[in-house]
């Protein structure tokens, strides 16, 4: 903890400005340590890093729009003059939602956010039974059972680490 100098109020360490008086508080001294001006204290209580967090959250967000991007295009690619069957507009719309869900990130919308958070959810729900069955799959399928556990490992990771980055940003959007 730092003291205010103007108002002497006592503020955490990663405080930039004094919440009492709004006095500049980034040239305090801080007890080795302890967190930096900038830095942020996620719902687990460490403190990490502003940018690291942020660069995260909106590198997530830039994968669901270019994911979402190339699944609308995908179907027009590879249609080579043919119709598109129901199944292909079924998923170009699921595409096109994706595109919408990472720009309503990119806007920080608490809806889309909580979206997110409950479909990361679902993901990782079923990447972990997905693993399940991959590992069993190993049995029958040899080298490509361990390829889809290999798959499922990396869709819970990065369903594990979109909740965390949603939560970590959550009382700090912008």
């Amino acid at each position: 903890m730092i003291q205010c100098p103007n108002c002497k109020n006592t503020l955490p360490d990663f405080a930039q400005k004094c919440q009492f008086c709004q006095a500049d508080v980034t040239k305090v001294p801080r007890a080795k340590g302890s967190a930096k001006p900038g830095d942020v204290a996620g719902q687990s209580g460490r403190y990490v890093s502003h940018k690291f967090v942020w660069g995260l959250y909106y590198t997530i967000s830039v994968w669901w729009i270019v994911g979402g991007a190339i699944g609308v295009a995908e179907p027009f690619l590879t249609a080579k003059g043919q119709e598109l069957s129901v199944f292909s507009y079924a998923g170009i719309a699921i595409s096109a939602f994706s595109v919408l869900v990472g720009i309503g990130l990119l806007l920080q919308a608490e809806l889309v956010r909580g979206i997110v958070n409950v479909l990361s959810f679902l993901k990782l729900v079923g990447g972990l039974g997905g693993l399940i069955g991959s590992l069993l799959g190993i049995v029958f399928a040899g080298p490509l059972g361990l390829l889809l556990v290999l798959y499922n490992i990396i869709n819970i990771v990065v369903a594990g680490a979109t909740i965390w980055v949603i939560g970590e940003t959550r009382t700090r959007a912008m």
